[in-house]
């Protein structure tokens, strides 16, 4: 792109009367916001000559042909009228048009963008932001940097009636970068073009797996909503868009609040796990583990529950009696002394007991001793599963259940 083309562009619209987007309350602060970062108030024909101006360059005129990438697949036509306020809209805010040209285009020739994803979530509380594990963190949802996406997630202006039905509290965040941001379509397109959606699902992955981690701290928070947002306004086409909601529905339950120590302490053990084997032994246990800390039917939770101490306690494919040897296995894993492991185990059994008639008759007794016998076996796989992250997964079953150690052997 040619600087000196783009810079009489712009400060000719400027001297023509350009200005920045004012504010508009009615749209919610976050809205409002963006709106005066990458919008221009600016007469249509005006508006009409500078993107002529703007179209002398090459390289300004393809983005009429040009797509950017949505985080969660496909993309959007740009088409140079939208890039050409927010280059117009950031040289007016930075007061700086030499600056903010050279920063455009060294931006477009980058093609890929930091960004955040987002995992709106409630049903947690805490004074202070936690980090889980290196490149996670649990934040207050007002802590994130303002977008679109944001202010629909905290239910601001006309925009609430998109997400939730009420404010969404807090935010797990991780940072990552995205591209490329803008693409040229082609037939057939090359995979290449498209491959922004790959660490897209990898941030997104990370996420679930804090937010799954959570359950083991005793929080089992509600998720709500995700997007991706980037600190470049630049390269924030196809972005602006782009968000998911839950189907899991509203979040009724009581909030939860964590330890800042041994949430911190915890998820740096988990993530220091290679994440294949992370992958291989505790992605079902843990999201059971939070799922049966979300439902409300008994039935539920005891199915939910036997699932995460199967996958646990039985991935071996051992072909032993299933009840026995989950119990004994559960016992011997965390007991400390005859009369625990005793404890642990006929509470484990009792969980099975409940699983099994759950699975065959689609319903369990919803009395106290049925609430006792699954509360119990929740604290116990929560336990189970802080001792399969102690022991970075390596447990050797057979010197276990025989009183050896229960790491394998190195």
């Amino acid at each position: 792109m040619d600087a000196n083309i783009l810079i009489q562009a712009v400060e000719k619209a400027i001297a023509g009367g350009a200005v920045a987007a004012p504010a508009q309350d009615f749209l919610g602060p976050d809205a409002s916001f963006v709106r005066t970062q990458t919008d221009v108030g600016i007469e249509a024909a005006n508006f009409d000559a500078y993107v002529a101006d703007l179209k002398q360059d090459p390289g300004m005129a393809a983005f009429d042909g040009t797509f950017a990438n949505v985080p969660h697949g496909g993309g959007v036509s740009v088409g140079l009228p939208n890039i050409a306020r927010v280059l117009l809209a950031r040289a007016i805010v930075t007061q700086d048009v030499a600056g903010t040209v050279k920063a455009f285009i060294e931006a477009i020739r980058a093609n890929e963008t930091e960004a955040i994803a987002v995992m709106g979530i409630a049903g947690v509380t805490t004074d202070v932001p936690i980090q889980l594990g290196p490149d996670v963190r649990l934040i207050p949802m007002a802590d994130v940097p303002q977008s679109m996406q944001r202010g629909i997630a905290l239910g601001q202006g006309p925009f609430n009636a998109m997400g939730p039905r009420f404010a969404i509290p807090y935010a797990l965040v991780t940072r990552f970068k995205f591209g490329p941001v803008f693409y040229r379509p082609k037939s057939p397109q090359p995979p290449e073009d498209m491959a922004a959606r790959v660490p897209t699902d990898a941030a997104q992955m990370l996420l679930a797996e804090a937010f799954d981690l959570l359950a083991v701290m005793g929080v089992h928070p509600h998720y709500h909503m995700f997007w991706v947002q980037s600190d470049n306004w630049f390269l924030s086409a196809g972005m602006s868009g782009g968000w998911q909601f839950s189907q899991s529905g509203e979040h009724w339950g009581r909030d939860a609040s964590i330890s800042r120590g041994d949430a911190e302490a915890l998820a740096a053990s988990y993530f220091a796990l290679d994440p294949q084997k992370r992958n291989r032994v505790l992605r079902i246990p843990l999201d059971r583990l939070g799922r049966a800390g979300r439902e409300g039917d008994f039935a539920d939770r005891a199915i939910d529950l036997g699932i995460a101490l199967e996958s646990l306690l039985l991935g071996d494919n051992d072909p032993g009696e299933l009840s026995f040897r989950l119990s004994i296995r559960g016992a011997w894993l965390i007991g400390n002394d005859e009369a625990e492991r005793l404890e642990i185990q006929k509470s484990l059994k009792k969980l099975y007991e409940l699983r099994s008639r759950a699975v065959h008759s689609g319903t369990i007794e919803r009395s106290s001793k049925t609430g006792t016998t699954i509360a119990r076996a929740t604290e116990i796989s929560k336990l189970l599963i802080r001792k399969a992250i102690e022991l970075k997964c390596m447990i050797d079953w057979q010197r276990l259940i025989v009183g050896g150690p229960p790491g394998a052997p190195s």
